[in-house]
């Protein structure tokens, strides 16, 4: 028989435990996370505009969040997928538009004319204000044509990614123990004075590594042919990747081009966006219209009970008490039914999906026949 020590059992276990949540930790959050979701009404409006553009499903998840009694197996998971589309899509939207600034904006303009149009109308900072705000609505509430734009920007990631005269360029970097930013590198190629060139790249290296025994090593590098023998890398390997570069920074400016091109088309052709453009033309300042929470439109759906109660409180009233026949009463109550439900669709607090849900909820309550009798003249 084995004999096992009741101590080591307990720290092993203790081990194993601490193991596992070591695990745990190291394993990252969604965000947001559904919660997160909704405890920000910026993303709430965001996330429900989403839902009116995924059909029935849409519909569906809408309307077991507005009564989550009705959730059923299964329902979490639906959940989930739709938060991770969400999250992708905003995600996504703050990624590209962390790529445009007021330093770059002229880079994306190109020649087709809508985004010079709007940074002529706002300037470019607001131009840039702009972009940064409506981005994350027209993920969620313009797919098509968030998609494109999405599609645009990944081919410039792509193309970054997968440039071999970049990897060249950085290579050659690497085996001369040389740090140069390629941008950098470009702009400071472009000028046709060989020796103002490296001048320049004298400056450029001295700034990038800061160790002056390197810096010195390096201009060698790249500005000197032959002066030391060991050096692989010579003024003239890098003089021959400045056309390649240059060759690869034009594709890269068609590719950033076309996606100026559709930020350009969404100022124009979104409606939310342009009348937007047009106030912040005025100086005034436009918000993205906010809809009715989740959490209010809730409060806005009435049980039969108190429906009922409401009722019977409505029949008291002078109003109705004055009526002459049975045919004044029914319109009446059909006019204070659709009072409720009109309050419920919260067209007052700019409507939406959870509003929908709810008036649709009121409504079903009113006129479904085990329902419609008890509400008695």
């Amino acid at each position: 028989m084995p004999c096992y020590d009741g101590d080591m059992i307990l720290e092993q276990s203790l081990q194993h435990e601490k193991d596992a949540r070591d695990t745990s930790a190291d394993t990252p959050e969604a965000k947001p996370t559904t919660k997160d979701v909704f405890r920000d009404p910026k993303n709430e409006s965001r996330f429900a505009k989403m839902l009116t553009h995924e059909g029935p499903e849409g519909q569906e998840l809408a309307r077991i969040m507005a009564a989550p009694k009705e959730a059923k197996p299964g329902d979490l998971q639906r959940i989930e997928t739709m938060r991770a589309q969400f999250a992708e899509r905003i995600n996504g939207a703050n990624t590209i538009a962390q790529e445009i600034s007021i330093d770059t904006i002229d880079n994306f303009i190109g020649a087709h004319p809508d985004l010079q149009n709007v940074i002529n109308a706002v300037g470019k900072q607001g131009a840039v204000d702009m972009i940064h705000k409506w981005l994350p609505e027209i993920a969620a509430d313009d797919p098509a044509r968030f998609a494109e734009i999405q599609s645009n920007f990944q081919a410039i990631v792509a193309y970054r990614e997968k440039n071999p005269v970049i990897k060249q360029f950085k290579k050659l970097c690497e085996e001369n123990n040389v740090q140069l930013d390629v941008d950098e590198f470009a702009r400071v190629m472009q000028n046709p004075d060989k020796s103002e060139r490296a001048h320049e790249l004298r400056s450029l290296v001295r700034s990038e590594m800061g160790v002056f025994r390197k810096t010195i090593s390096a201009i060698s590098r790249i500005t000197t042919v032959g002066m030391w023998s060991p050096v692989k890398a010579t003024a003239a390997d890098f003089e021959g990747m400045k056309k390649k570069i240059e060759k690869g920074k034009a594709e890269l400016s068609q590719r950033k081009q076309e996606l100026g091109k559709t930020l350009g088309m969404m100022f124009d052709e979104n409606d939310d966006v342009r009348e937007a453009l047009f106030l912040e033309m005025q100086g005034m300042k436009a918000e993205p219209k906010p809809i009715l929470g989740l959490k209010e439109a809730r409060s806005r759906i009435s049980s039969e009970a108190d429906a009922l109660s409401a009722w019977d409180k409505e029949k008291k009233s002078a109003a109705y008490q004055a009526l002459p026949d049975n045919a004044a009463k029914q319109k009446h109550l059909d006019d204070w039914q659709q009072k409720n439900v009109d309050h419920a669709k919260g067209e007052d607090k700019g409507g939406g999906i959870w509003g929908a849900i709810a008036s649709a909820l009121i409504d079903s309550l009113f006129n479904t026949p085990a329902t419609k009798a008890k509400f008695a003249l």
